[in-house]
C-alpha cells in the first residue's frame, strides 16, 4: 500500500511540475519537477530516501530509452554511425580516462580504480534533460541530432566501464585484453540481443494482427511489457540491458513505418499510450533527483572524508574539463557532424559542449556504489554521490542560463490564436452547410456538436441566459397546463412530468454544491427526500418482475409523448428569434432542451441522420481548408495543422457514436 501510494505521489508531483511550466515557460519543465520533488522529499514517505538503481533503470530507464529508440531515424543512424561511435564509445572513453586523471589529482586518497569509476558515472548524458532544457529554443538540426543519437548508446559505454572498475576493485585483479573483450561482449552483445529479440517479438505481434487478436487491451499491455522482458533478459546473459532495450525500440520504430495504415486506429491508441507513459516517467525522472538530493546532502554531513570545499571544487573543475574535452572533440573533427558547414564549427562545437547534460543515469550509477569494499565499509562513497551530484546540478544549470542568453526562441510555425481563428472559420462554413437543411432535431443536434469544436468554448451572457431560460420555463409549464386543460394528459402525468423538469431545472440553474446537496439528501438516510424515494423504490421491487418492466416501458413511453409537445413549442419558439443560430445565449438554452429530448427519445434512426449530416459538415470542412490553402488564406503549415485537427475530432465524433450506438 505503500509503494503505490508514494507512486501516486510521484504522479501527482509530476502533474504539478508540468501545470507550472504550462504557466511559467521561462523555466524548462525539469526544473520544475526537480524543485516540486525538494518539496516532497519533507513529506514522510519520501524521508530518507535513497534511489535503487536496479528498479530505477528496469522500471523508468528501460521504457525511456526504448521509446526514444522508436523515434529515431534509422537512415540517418545508419549515415552517421560513425558520428554515434565516435561520441558514444570513443568520447565517452576519453572523457572517463581524463577525468580519472584530474580526480586522482585532487583526491591522491582515492584509488586509481575509483578515480575512473566516477569519471564512468559522470560521462554518460541525458537526452531527457536536453530536451526539456532546449523544447522552446531553436537549436541546429546537426547539433540536435548528433546529442540525441550519442544519448541512445553512452550509457552503456559509462555502465560497462563503471562495472569493470569495480570488478577490478573487489577482485583486485585488471586485464586490459579482459577489459576490452568485456566492453565488446557487452557492449556488441546488448545490441545485437536487443535486435533479434525485437524482431521475434514484432512477428509475435504480427500473427496476434493477423489471427485478429489486436485490440488495443492486448497488443498495447503486450508492447508495453516489451522493454521490460528485453532488459531483464540481457541483464541475465551479461550484455548490456541499456543497449538491447534502444536496439529492439529501433526495429519497433523501422517495422511501425513498414505498417503504414494497417491497423490504423491500433497504431493510433498504441502511440497515445505510449506517449503517455513516457510523459509520466519523464517527469518522475526529474522528481527522483529532487526527492534524491536531500539524502545526499545528509549522507555527505554524516559520512564524507574530505573537505566539502574541495568537493564542490572537484565537481565545478570536473564539469569544467568535460566541456573542454567535449568541445575540443568536435572542433578538431574527431567526430563528423551531419551536414556541417565550416563556418558553424566554431558554434557547434561550444553547442554539443554546453549541451552535454547529465542526469538520472548518473545519478542512479552514483547510488549503485557498494557500501563495502572488500569487506570493509566503502567509506568514500558518500563523497563520490555528492560530486556526481555537483555535476549534474552544474549540467542542468549552465546550458538553461547560456542557451536562454544565445540561442533564439523556437518559432512555432502556426500560433494558437491563429490556429483558434482559422478553425472557427472553418466550423462557420460547416454550419452555414447544416443551416442549408431544413430546422429539425437532427441540424440542431448536429450544429450544437460543431460548436463543441472551438478550442474556446462559446461565451454567453449568464443574465441574457437566465432570463431567457426564465421565458421558455413559462412556455414549458404553460403548455403542460394547456395539454392538461384540453384532456391530452392527466394530473398525475402533469405531476409527474413537472417533477422531472424541475428537477432537470434546478441542475440548471443552481451551483455546484447544492446539486451536490440534492443528491446527498437523496441518498443519506433519514431525511425526507430519501424516505420518499426508499417508498417508491420499494412500492416499485413489490411488482412482479414482468409487471415492473411493462410499468417502465408504459411509463417512458408516456414521458416521451407528453415531452415533446413543449419541446416543439420552446423549440419553434427560440427559432424564430432573431438571428436565432448565432447568438450564444440562444445556442445555450437550445443546447439545454435539446439535451433534455435526446436523453427521452434518442433512437438509432435519429443517430444514423446526424451521422451523414454531420459526415456531410466535416467534408465541408476539408473542402474549405483545402480552397483556403489553394488561394493562400491559409499557410501550408496552419492547413495541415487544421487537416489533423479535423481528422481528430471526426474521429472522437465516430467512437462516441459507435458507444452510444452499442448501448442502446
Amino acid at each position: 500500500m505503500s509503494l503505490a501510494f508514494s507512486l501516486l505521489l510521484l504522479i501527482f508531483a509530476v502533474v504539478i511540475g508540468n501545470l507550472l511550466a504550462a504557466k511559467i515557460r521561462l523555466i524548462p519543465a525539469a526544473f520544475w519537477d526537480i524543485a516540486v520533488g525538494l518539496l516532497f522529499s519533507l513529506l514522510p514517505w519520501f524521508h530518507n530516501f535513497e534511489m535503487v538503481p536496479e528498479v530505477f533503470l528496469f522500471v523508468i530507464i528501460s521504457m525511456l530509452m526504448f521509446n526514444e529508440g522508436q523515434h529515431t531515424n534509422v537512415r540517418k543512424l545508419v549515415q552517421n554511425l560513425g558520428a554515434t561511435l565516435s561520441m558514444s564509445v570513443w568520447l565517452s572513453l576519453a572523457t572517463i580516462v581524463v577525468v580519472g586523471l584530474i580526480t586522482h589529482l585532487f583526491l591522491p586518497a582515492l584509488s586509481w580504480p575509483l578515480a575512473f569509476v566516477l569519471g564512468a558515472i559522470i560521462t554518460p548524458t541525458d537526452s531527457v534533460a536536453v530536451t526539456s532544457i532546449t523544447s522552446d529554443l531553436k537549436v541546429p538540426a546537426p547539433v540536435m541530432e548528433t546529442l540525441e543519437t550519442e544519448s541512445l548508446f553512452n550509457d552503456a559505454s559509462g555502465l560497462v566501464v563503471f562495472n569493470l572498475c569495480i570488478a577490478a576493485i573487489t577482485t583486485g585483479y585488471f586485464s586490459v585484453t579482459h577489459a576490452v573483450a568485456n566492453f565488446i561482449y557487452v557492449f556488441g552483445g546488448g545490441i545485437l540481443l536487443g535486435g533479434i529479440l525485437g524482431w521475434f517479438l514484432i512477428m509475435i505481434r504480427l500473427w496476434m494482427i493477423r489471427q485478429r487478436l489486436n485490440g488495443p487491451q492486448i497488443i498495447i499491455p503486450y508492447k508495453l511489457l516489451i522493454p521490460f522482458i528485453i532488459y531483464v533478459t540481457a541483464e541475465l546473459i551479461g550484455v548490456s540491458g541499456i543497449l538491447a532495450v534502444v536496439a529492439a525500440g529501433i526495429v519497433h520504430g523501422w517495422q511501425q513505418n513498414l505498417l503504414k495504415l494497417s491497423s490504423s486506429r491500433l497504431q493510433i491508441t498504441t502511440n497515445s499510450a505510449w506517449e503517455l507513459v513516457t510523459s509520466i516517467l519523464n517527469g518522475i525522472v526529474f522528481v527522483l533527483l529532487g526527492i534524491s538530493f536531500p539524502e545526499v546532502w545528509h549522507q555527505l554531513q554524516e559520512h564524507s572524508v574530505h573537505n566539502l570545499a574541495l568537493l564542490v571544487g572537484l565537481g565545478l573543475v570536473l564539469y569544467v574539463v568535460m566541456l573542454v574535452v567535449r568541445f575540443l572533440w568536435v572542433r578538431l573533427r574527431f567526430v563528423k557532424i551531419p551536414h556541417q558547414r565550416k563556418k558553424n564549427r566554431f558554434t557547434d562545437s561550444a553547442l554539443i559542449a554546453v549541451n552535454g547534460v547529465h542526469g538520472t543515469i548518473t545519478l542512479a550509477m552514483a547510488f549503485s556504489l557498494p557500501l563495502t569494499l572488500n569487506h570493509r565499509p566503502f567509506s568514500d562513497r558518500t563523497d563520490l554521490i555528492f560530486v556526481s551530484a555537483v555535476v549534474i546540478v552544474l549540467s542542468l544549470l549552465v546550458p538553461t542560463i547560456v542557451l536562454k542568453l544565445t540561442l533564439p526562441a523556437k518559432e512555432e510555425p502556426v500560433t494558437l490564436a491563429e490556429l483558434d481563428q482559422a478553425k472557427s472559420e472553418t466550423i462557420n462554413s460547416a454550419i452555414t452547410l447544416v443551416q442549408q437543411q431544413p430546422t429539425t432535431n437532427t441540424t440542431i443536434a448536429v450544429i450544437e456538436t460543431l460548436n463543441s469544436q472551438r478550442a474556446e468554448p462559446v461565451r454567453s451572457d449568464p443574465k441574457k441566459v437566465n432570463a431567457l431560460m426564465d421565458q421558455t420555463r413559462q412556455i414549458d409549464h404553460d403548455t403542460i397546463q394547456q395539454m392538461l386543460a384540453d384532456g391530452e394528459i392527466s394530473v398525475q402525468d402533469a405531476d409527474t412530468y413537472n417533477q422531472m423538469a424541475a428537477m432537470m431545472y434546478r441542475r440548471q440553474d443552481q451551483s455546484f454544491w447544492q446539486v451536490t446537496k440534492d443528491w446527498w439528501d437523496r441518498l443519506i438516510p433519514f431525511t425526507k427526500i430519501h424516505r420518499e424515494h426508499r417508498r417508491r423504490k420499494k412500492a416499485y421491487l413489490n411488482q412482479p418482475a414482468s409487471a415492473r418492466k411493462t410499468d417502465r416501458k408504459e411509463w417512458i413511453t408516456n414521458m416521451r409523448r407528453i415531452e415533446a409537445k413543449p419541446y416543439a413549442v420552446i423549440s419553434d419558439f427560440l427559432t424564430n428569434l432573431p438571428d436565432a443560430f448565432n447568438h450564444p445565449e440562444i445556442m445555450a438554452v437550445r443546447s439545454f432542451y435539446d439535451q433534455r429530448h435526446r436523453a427521452w427519445n434518442r433512437t438509432r434512426d435519429e443517430q444514423s441522420a446526424q451521422n451523414q449530416l454531420l459526415t456531410s459538415a466535416f467534408q465541408e470542412e476539408y473542402s474549405y481548408i483545402q480552397n483556403r490553402v489553394q488561394d493562400g488564406g491559409f499557410s501550408k503549415a496552419l492547413g495541415t495543422k487544421l487537416f489533423d485537427e479535423i481528422a481528430n475530432d471526426q474521429m472522437l465524433y465516430i467512437q462516441q457514436s459507435s458507444a452510444m450506438a452499442d448501448a442502446q
